[in-house]
């Protein structure tokens, strides 16, 4: 997934990366990878566990002392896991208190310049551009209107929560004059 991808880039680079995991499976499992026992990173590499990301205060000490801020987390699943009844709540209540965990805790830590996020093309693009052979053009100022539901599949309701997230993450930042900018 992008997140292990990125950690294995950040440690490449020479960053000293402190990963938020779920579970200390989960953690033994990334240091049993065989891309992490390449790199050997010793002391570049440490972990906090953070069972509910979504949890108001979650990321409130995981983010002390560090410069970047990079949330790639989002609630997924593989098809058919989740009751559709559940749907609102796994796939865009989680995506938007994640998102807001993140911000909130980067704004008590004085040492953060800045936070990135990943969104996805759905946020920006309607479906039908994928699937229509229109000439209309999107840019980074496109935006998906926030489907209400309900949702047909996980699919659409995951594609449903990167959308709220980034309405989220957008609305957040206009409303605050924080001291790190946010991509």
């Amino acid at each position: 997934m992008i997140g292990f991808r990125t950690l294995v880039l950040a440690l490449e680079h020479g960053y000293a990366v402190r990963a938020a995991v779920r579970t200390e499976s989960k953690k033994e499992e990334i240091l049993n990878s065989n891309s992490i026992k390449r790199l050997n990173p010793g002391s570049s590499l440490s972990f906090v566990i953070i069972e509910d990301f979504a949890t108001p205060g979650a990321y409130n000490d995981a983010v002390q002392g560090v410069d970047y801020i990079i949330h790639l987390a989002s609630s997924m699943v593989l098809k058919g896991e989740i009751d559709p009844a559940e749907y609102k709540k796994f796939f865009i209540n989680t995506a938007v208190a994640g998102v807001t965990s993140v911000l909130t805790a980067a704004t008590i830590a004085p040492s953060v310049k800045r936070v990135i996020f990943t969104s996805s093309t759905s946020a920006m693009l309607p479906w039908s551009a994928f699937t229509d052979s229109s000439n209309e053009i999107f840019n980074e100022d496109s935006r998906t209107p926030f489907p209400a539901g309900p949702y047909a599949n996980d699919f659409q309701a995951y594609n449903a929560g990167k959308i709220a997230q980034l309405e989220v993450t957008e609305s957040w930042v206009a409303k605050h004059n924080s001291h790190f900018d946010v991509i």
